[in-house]
């Protein structure tokens, strides 16, 4: 039956995390692709928006969305590159970079919220998607 797939299965999984995470992250007025922009700023500084469209797995375009949408609401800032003016470099603001912590422990939450899953079996949990992403691809889909 269909409702024993892993298709089926990783996706009830991933709408019941998606769903908390965006409740989680609403409080904020971010949503949680937001959060994720703002986390990879936090480690990086500066990144240019094709690096978030590749870290991120997601369109140029929907990047470029995104950061416009995140450069209105005050969060990020694009910054010209001094040697290519063609360039543009992303930073988050104070405004950016004060609500991505505060988004990110609620996020840290709603992880632990997954109270019938214990620690351990939650960090397998989380270890999985790993696992299954570096399963190499059949030769015919190269």
């Amino acid at each position: 039956m269909f409702t024993n797939s892993l298709g089926y299965k990783l996706k009830k999984a991933q709408q019941l995390v998606q769903e908390g995470y965006l409740k989680q992250t609403a409080v904020f007025g971010l949503t949680p692709i937001q959060v994720y922009v703002l986390c990879i700023l936090k480690d990086k500084k500066l990144i240019r928006p094709s690096e978030f469209a590749t870290i991120l797995d997601i369109s140029r375009p929907s990047t470029t969305a995104l950061i416009k949408r995140m450069e209105r609401d005050g969060l990020v800032q694009r910054m010209p590159d001094p040697a290519n003016r063609r360039q543009v470099w992303v930073l988050a603001t104070e405004k950016g970079s004060s609500l991505m912590e505060m988004a990110k422990t609620s996020l840290e939450l709603s992880d632990q919220e997954l109270g019938a899953m214990g620690i351990s079996e939650l960090q397998e949990f989380k270890s999985l998607p790993d696992t299954l992403n570096a399963v190499k691809k059949p030769a015919n889909e190269n």
